[in-house]
């Protein structure tokens, strides 16, 4: 149980961080950042997606702290922006997934771009879809021989 000093410190942090004290805010998310990753990558399962998560969501809550009451539990807000952020996550890698499945069906049957694919970022993806739609498809993908 936490004694009267750390409750007392912890609202000095709380009362800090909304008056906009980047001290108090740097404490604050030390304080949860080991906890807040290790919830976030029982859902990522990729220690550099949970990291980058944790930081966006620590950003997005110094951000909107002039919204914020003066009894909030910053570790409550932080795993709220922390659920918006993995579900984002979730989203993107869903419509990647499908957007590469269509341009497979739609392209080739080749393994060879197949594996190529999968290397594409999404925004590429997406442009080639397009691309493949407007039935102006002008770009080839070429496989060079490793």
């Amino acid at each position: 149980m936490a004694s009267k000093s750390d409750t007392t410190e912890h609202s000095h942090l709380i009362t800090g961080f909304l008056q906009g004290n980047w001290g108090c805010y740097e404490k604050l998310v030390l304080k949860y950042f080991d906890r807040a990753y290790a919830h976030t990558i029982r859902f990522t399962k990729s220690p550099e997606v949970a990291e980058r998560i944790v930081e966006q969501a620590c950003e997005k809550l110094w951000q909107d702290r002039t919204n914020l009451s003066n009894d909030i539990d910053f570790y409550r807000c932080l795993k709220r922006a922390i659920g918006e952020f993995i579900l984002h996550y979730v989203q993107e890698i869903a419509g990647s997934k499908k957007l590469r499945d269509d341009l497979w069906k739609k392209i080739s049957r080749s393994t060879e771009h197949q594996a190529y694919l999968l290397e594409l970022n999404q925004d590429h993806v997406r442009f080639l879809l397009n691309q493949y739609r407007r039935k102006t498809l002008r770009y080839k993908l070429t496989i060079e021989p490793s």
